[in-house]
């Protein structure tokens, strides 16, 4: 008699979100800077508190959100696992992280 063994891994998700003010504004910055055809924002952490966005495109591995086909942001999994559960929002000073 064969014993199957099942295993369950449980990922803990860790997760950033984009809010409708920075989506919208995200948006339009990429309009303005010409992005090409799957290029969005990707989120990169410089220290705990600092983050910046480039043009780049994905690569596997990331997480991609998306407004229909366009690309918007792109968060890879080592920024979405330090950062953990986060949201970018957008307020009269420019976009910011919300940690927590």
């Amino acid at each position: 008699m064969k014993t199957l063994k099942y295993f369950m891994y449980v990922a803990v998700d860790r997760m950033i979100t984009l809010n409708p003010g920075a989506l919208q504004a995200l948006m339009s910055w990429l309009e303005k800077a010409d992005a090409g055809p799957g290029e969005g924002f990707r989120l990169e952490q410089a220290d705990k508190q600092q983050f910046s966005l480039r043009l780049d495109i994905p690569k596997g591995g990331d997480r991609i959100i998306r407004r229909d086909t366009q690309v918007v942001l792109i968060v890879s999994s080592d920024v979405e696992n330090d950062v953990g559960d986060a949201s970018i929002d957008m307020n009269s000073c420019g976009i910011y992280l919300k940690q927590g």
